[in-house]
């Protein structure tokens, strides 16, 4: 039973769709029978020349209920409608292009440029961080995480490959990178 409570309560943050599909079922119960016995209000009726009505309203409030529920709840609502990334794009195009790089992840790629010579050197994050920290100098004051999110932001494109040994992370280029760059 808790755990048929709990799915219940992680699904309905919003009481509005549950409300309006529970009323609809009452009026609809009404419409249909004329009368509801309730514990607590004993019986409720609806005339006979009301009951078209009762139903009526019912399924307008239970199409209410399920329409507030798929609206609020549609996962296809969490995703962009019009994703401007219809392909993953390739390494020259992240590389040459200012709209995937910042200036700052420019200056953290040359800064890799100065410490390895292939691609199968790695350098630790934190001797990489030290680099950053001396060279940058709107970085020096940031935090750990934020020269972490940057690493690794250029690990999701493609530019650096992360690996752990440990508690070290250690970082290089990826062969593909590694490769587009012996190409240009």
């Amino acid at each position: 039973m808790d755990k048929f409570l709990n799915w219940v309560s992680s699904k309905f943050h919003e009481p509005l769709s549950v409300i309006f599909c529970l009323a609809g079922m009452i009026f609809i119960l009404l419409g249909i029978d004329g009368s509801l016995n309730v514990p607590v209000f004993d019986e409720i009726t609806v005339r006979d020349n009301y009951q078209w009505i009762s139903l009526f309203i019912g399924v307008a409030f239970s199409l209410l209920g399920v329409g507030i529920f798929i609206y609020f709840y549609n996962l296809n609502s969490v995703a962009p409608k019009n994703n401007k990334f219809k392909k993953i794009p390739e390494i020259d195009e992240i590389i040459e292009s200012d709209f995937y790089l910042s200036h700052t992840q420019k200056n953290v790629l040359g800064i890799f440029h100065e410490n390895l010579s292939s691609d199968s050197q790695a350098i630790s994050e934190e001797e990489i961080r030290n680099k950053i920290k001396r060279k940058i100098n709107h970085i020096q004051s940031s935090n750990d995480a934020e020269i972490y999110y940057r690493l690794e932001q250029m690990c999701w494109m493609g530019i650096l490959e992360k690996h752990r040994v440990g508690y070290i992370n250690l970082y290089n280029f990826s062969k593909k990178y590694w490769k587009y760059y012996l190409e240009k």
